[in-house]
Formats: structure tokens, C-alpha cells, sequence
């Protein structure tokens, strides 16, 4: 009896220092994709460093005490990130993964969905970025307005313009100046402030997709790091599966989107209502898109054929068929289509109870199958 117990404890005591052994490793690869990706927090580099750190550093959480692993964490990427790059608003901005890995981490351990931990960590980001830009102004301009970000909004936005029109076919620019010899400077100028105009009106939700993506992104790369290093440490614990770690949209958010996108194609001459309209649709979009790839996918692989196969094959016609008119337009066409999934896979499942009540209401039909779930979660 005694020497069971010397071994379990001796096994207890060696695979904690595995645990810990694993939880330093990971923390070390989170710590230093932070580190590179602090100064480019806000471009593709950045945005995949955020990422990649923060689902590494939520599964170090699960291989040791989250309390002191997020402590040591904190302590140790602020302090090389202060010394390497002697910059404050860096150094804050090299802790974001760690914000973002802890809402991961407790959200799975209170058994949330996928969803909820996703839109918790975009509304952090978004919060923690704007905190992050007044903290930039005021250190370099001893104060903040708004007109200060909106200026620089401006500038930058003016910038990406005459890039884009620098770019832009030499055969028409050239047809451009012969048009206008005189005015070819001001039709220049006119074109820049039209393009930014347009831009600015779709700042917020290029700002809301940004932190909505990364978000994304961190909870689809935890899945693959948690399913690679938890079972090899601790393999009582089962794999998140694919199936139970989606993105789900309610049904309210459903209805928004189609409003959105009906006011917006009524009110195009009204600009604020439109642009409202407008900006909700770009929001909502990715996410309806993404719900109807996986829509299109279980109906094809479980369904057998039916009206998602012929949609698709029509939808892929069409792409062929416009490859060489404009690829801009072929990819609206198809995250319009998957998006218009989404949208029906969303309110699929109240449209078949509100059908299965009306029915039973006008027919008196006693079959009132309602044997359907509305949350799925991962063991």
C-alpha cells in the first residue's frame, strides 16, 4: 500500500513538472510572437503575432495555475518589450494576447460557446486599441481630441488614395491628362478626396471587422494548438472538435442583416441612413459568410444533394464565367452567396418552429417536431 502510494505521488510529481515544463515553453513562444508583433499591432503581421500568442498562452493556462501564469507573463513581455523597442505604449500594447488568451481560457472553462467567446474578445481588443490611441496622442501631442484622431484618419486615408491612383491604368491616366491638361493636378486632388470620403464612411466598420477577425482568428488557431499540445500533456482531456467550436448567429442578428441590407438598398439617396445600413452589413457580413460555408458543407457531406449543391454549381458557373470581367465583383457575388446561407441557416431553425406552430394552428397537425438544438458545446 505504501509503495502505491510512493509511485503515484512520484507520477504526480513528474507530470506536473511536465505541466510546467510545457506551460514555460508555450508562455516563452507567446512572450516573443508578442514581442515581434507589438510594434505592428495594427497591420497583417501584428494582427497574426496577436493570434498566434494568444492561443498559445491560453493553452499554457491550462497546464499550470492561470493566476500565475498570467502574472509571470505579463511581467516578464512588458519588461523586454520596455527594453527593447523603450517605448511605454509598445510595451502595453505587448500584453493585448494576454487579454484575449484569459478571455479564451475562462470562457472555455465555463463552458462557453465559441460565439460568445469570440465577440468578448473582439469588444476587448476594440476597446483596448482606442485605449492604446489616446495613450499614443497624448504621449506625443501632450493631449487628445478627436479631431486629432479624425485628422490622421484623413491623412492616412489621402495617403492609400494617391497610392491607389498611382497605381491605376497608365492608358487611362494618360486619357485623363489629354481630357484635362490644365486641371489634371485639381481633377487629381477632387478624385483623392472622393475615394477618402468613401473610406471614412466605412471606418467603423473596417474598425469593428478588424478586432472581429482577430478575434476569430485566436479562437480558431486555439482550437489546433489545444488539440496538438493538451492531450499529449494531460490525455484524460478530449479534442475540441470542429463540429462543436463554431460560430453560431442568433437569430436577432439574422433579421438586423437582412433589415440592414433592404434599408440600404431604399435609402441610398438618404446618406447617414444609408451609410448606417451600410456599415451594418459590412459588420455582420464575415461572420454570415463563414456560417454559410459551414451550412453549404453539412448539406453537401450529410444531406445528400438538394438545392445547396445546385446553388453552388451555379454559383461556381458564374465564377468562371466572370474570372475575366472583374474579380473584384466575383468575390462579392460569392460571399454574397454564402452570406445569404448564413443568413437562412441562422433563422432555419425559428422559421421551422414558427411553420410547425402555424401549421398545427390552421391544420391541427399533432406532429410537432421540435427535436433540434440551439446550442452545441464541446465535451
Amino acid at each position: 500500500m505504501t509503495t502505491n502510494r510512493r509511485r503515484r505521488r512520484k507520477s504526480y510529481k513528474r507530470n506536473t513538472l511536465v505541466y510546467i515544463i510545457e506551460a514555460l515553453i508555450l508562455m516563452t513562444a507567446a512572450g516573443c510572437l508578442s514581442v515581434i508583433g507589438s510594434p505592428n499591432s495594427a497591420d497583417i503581421l501584428g494582427i497574426l503575432c496577436i493570434c498566434l500568442a494568444s492561443a498559445l498562452f491560453a493553452c499554457a493556462m491550462f497546464l499550470s495555475s492561470p493566476g500565475i501564469i498570467i502574472l509571470t507573463g505579463a511581467a516578464a513581455t512588458f519588461t523586454i518589450t520596455l527594453l527593447l523597442y523603450g517605448d511605454i505604449i509598445t510595451a502595453f500594447a505587448s500584453l493585448i494576447y494576454i487579454a484575449a488568451a484569459s478571455l479564451i481560457y475562462f470562457g472555455v472553462m465555463s463552458k462557453q460557446s465559441r460565439t460568445q467567446i469570440t465577440f468578448r474578445i473582439a469588444v476587448a481588443l476594440a476597446v483596448i486599441f482606442v485605449l492604446l490611441i489616446v495613450f499614443y496622442f497624448i504621449s506625443n501631442n501632450g493631449s487628445f481630441s478627436v479631431s486629432m484622431v479624425t485628422s490622421y484618419i484623413d491623412s492616412e486615408l489621402s495617403e492609400l488614395a494617391r497610392l491607389y491612383l498611382s497605381s491605376y491604368d497608365e492608358v487611362i491616366a494618360e486619357y485623363m491628362a489629354d481630357m484635362y491638361p490644365a486641371a489634371d493636378v485639381l481633377l487629381i486632388e477632387e478624385t483623392v478626396k472622393s475615394i477618402v470620403s468613401d473610406l471614412k464612411a466605412m471606418v467603423p466598420a473596417f474598425y469593428v471587422l478588424f478586432n472581429l477577425i482577430a478575434a476569430y482568428i485566436s479562437t480558431a488557431v486555439f482550437r489546433m494548438a489545444y488539440n496538438i499540445f493538451i492531450p499529449i500533456a494531460k490525455p484524460y482531456r478530449k479534442k475540441i472538435r470542429n463540429t462543436y467550436w463554431r460560430v453560431h448567429i442568433s437569430t436577432v442578428s439574422a433579421i438586423i442583416m437582412t433589415l440592414a441590407m433592404i434599408f440600404s438598398l431604399l435609402l441610398s439617396e438618404e446618406p447617414i441612413p444609408w451609410l448606417a445600413a451600410t456599415n451594418i452589413v459590412y459588420i455582420l457580413m464575415p461572420g454570415f459568410s463563414v456560417m454559410g460555408i459551414y451550412f453549404a458543407k453539412d448539406r453537401i457531406f450529410k444531406s445528400g444533394f438538394g438545392i445547396i449543391p445546385i446553388v453552388l454549381i451555379i454559383g461556381a458557373a458564374i465564377f468562371l464565367v466572370m474570372i475575366p470581367i472583374d474579380m473584384f465583383y466575383v468575390l462579392s457575388l460569392v460571399s454574397t452567396v454564402f452570406m445569404g446561407l448564413g443568413v437562412y441557416a441562422a433563422l432555419e431553425g425559428d422559421m421551422k418552429k414558427l411553420w410547425d406552430k402555424t401549421k398545427k394552428y390552421v391544420f391541427g397537425d399533432d406532429d410537432d417536431d421540435d427535436d433540434f438544438d440551439d446550442f452545441d458545446d464541446f465535451d
